[in-house]
């Protein structure tokens, strides 16, 4: 089977809705993930507790329902069929739902030590966003929840102060970032593996003999693309390893010896046969580089380094937190497909009042 080459999955996050919630679950680490303590003397409903503050059902139903919302209205009820190795997709959601509130809440309490408040006109909006979400619950929305409108305007309190001290840690995090660091090059290449994959989907290195045939049939190859008037690409798209023979690539993409090579080259340059940790390849440049591209590059990384900022302070922090989670009632709760396509999502109505968090 073909496969892509160097060039690292998901090294260019996309920055969507619950940025900082989301990104900062494997940036920071989970606050339920760490040190949980499973144990009795909850108050009813409580589903978990971190330092002094809980977590009741009808709160954690709101995340739950705007998450499932989303995946129905993308992909329909039978999304919940799916599986992932022996988990659900259901549970798996259901995972990411309690981590999510888990780190808003760390995040609120995390405010309060900066001695963040809401403003007058900020305690409006809570009203307002709070009033909007309740009236278009319905009723039947409203039982099925559990929850009231003090419940709503306490959540969305402490989402408000969870974004407002994110803000605050990283209001003075503006790095300088060059064209050059930034800078997207996109090449053309021609992939020689020096490995394959057994029955089982493993991968099995070559033996040193199969490594110097791959490179004579990668010097057969360069000799094919360096004669006068080559077609490269054509020529790629027989002869290569990999299904992708044009890509775009940015500094730290790539095996290092690979990103040496190809950020050297000029435009319509042929590099020579390079050996990385994946085989040998031949580049050909196609663009040295790309403006939009690199401006794109440029943001990402400053928001890589915001989160990165955040986090440090945020993992201490939380590392000073007792965690306790009650067990029998998270085993409890379930995800019902269909019982929120229709519900309003706790997440939009906030980015319509106040911007994306």
């Amino acid at each position: 089977m073909r496969m892509s080459g160097e060039k690292k999955a998901g090294s260019r996050r996309a920055v969507g809705w619950m940025l900082v919630l989301c990104v900062l679950l494997t940036l920071c680490g989970c606050s339920m993930d760490r040190k949980v303590i499973f144990t009795t003397g909850f108050r009813e409903g409580e589903i978990f507790r971190i330092g002094n503050v809980g977590c009741f059902q009808p709160e954690l139903m709101v995340y739950l329902s705007s998450m499932q919302g989303r995946y129905e209205k993308n992909f329909g009820e039978e999304v919940w069929t799916i599986t992932r190795g022996d988990q659900t997709l259901a549970e798996n959601v259901k995972d990411t739902v309690l981590a999510s509130i888990a780190q808003m809440k760390s995040m609120y309490l995390l405010s309060k030590e900066h001695d963040i408040k809401l403003e007058k006109e900020e305690e409006e909006k809570v009203s307002l966003m709070a009033k909007t979400y309740f009236d278009a619950l319905g009723e039947q929305g409203q039982e099925y929840l559990g929850i009231t409108l003090e419940d709503l305007e306490q959540l969305y309190t402490e989402y408000y102060l969870a974004d407002k001290v994110y803000q605050k840690i990283i209001a003075d995090v503006n790095p300088e970032i060059s064209d050059d660091e930034a800078r997207t090059i996109l090449l053309q290449t021609i992939w020689i593996y020096t490995w394959r994959t057994d029955n089982t989907g493993n991968r099995v290195e070559f033996t040193s003999e199969e490594r110097d045939a791959a490179y004579a049939e990668a010097e057969r190859i360069y000799a094919l693309v360096t004669e006068p008037g080559a077609d490269f690409a054509g020529i790629a798209a027989l002869e290569s390893d990999a299904e992708e023979i044009i890509g775009a690539y940015g500094k730290g993409d790539m095996d290092a010896r690979f990103e040496t090579v190809a950020f050297t080259l000029e435009k319509g340059q042929i590099s020579p046969i390079t050996a990385t940790g994946d085989g040998y390849c031949i580049m050909k440049c196609i663009s040295t580089f790309d403006r939009d591209q690199t401006d794109i590059n440029k943001q990402q990384i400053v928001e890589q380094r915001k989160l990165e900022t955040f986090g440090q302070e945020y993992d201490a922090f939380v590392e000073t937190l007792t965690k306790r989670i009650n067990a029998k009632a998270w085993e409890q709760i379930s995800l019902e497909p269909g019982a929120a396509t229709n519900l309003p999502d706790f997440f939009a109505i906030y980015a319509e009042n106040i911007g994306e968090f």
